[in-house]
């Protein structure tokens, strides 16, 4: 926790949990190392700020590799990650749309 106190955000993008959950003193040594996935979400709670950023590898993502489903980061999300594949392929583009609350400042300026 001491670490991450230095920090005011985390990204996280394209990158599944077993890479913050296996450190190699575990796999490859048998070694007891803290919950890295436990810390996030509770330097997130702290009040610290956590992204995470769609990618093959971000929330559920190609073939449910990603494996953030029931994790403790998945607590420190707004939204919940699906037990199975969540990805969207749209080759034809998209136009997004705000719904809910349009008065948060993330979307201050937008349209």
């Amino acid at each position: 926790m001491e670490g991450l106190s230095q920090y005011k955000a985390i990204m996280l993008s394209d990158i599944g949990a077993n890479s913050l959950l296996l450190h190699p003193g575990v796999w490859l040594h048998g070694k007891t190392v803290p919950n890295r996935l436990k810390l996030l979400r509770d330097w997130t709670r702290g009040g610290g700020g956590l992204v995470m950023i769609g990618g093959y590898f971000s929330f559920q993502g190609i073939d449910g590799k990603a494996r953030w489903h029931r994790t403790a980061v998945e607590d420190a999300l707004p939204v919940t990650c699906l037990p199975y594949d969540d990805r969207l392929e749209i080759p034809e583009g998209f136009r997004p749309q705000i719904t809910g609350r349009r008065d948060h400042a993330l979307f201050a300026g937008i349209e």
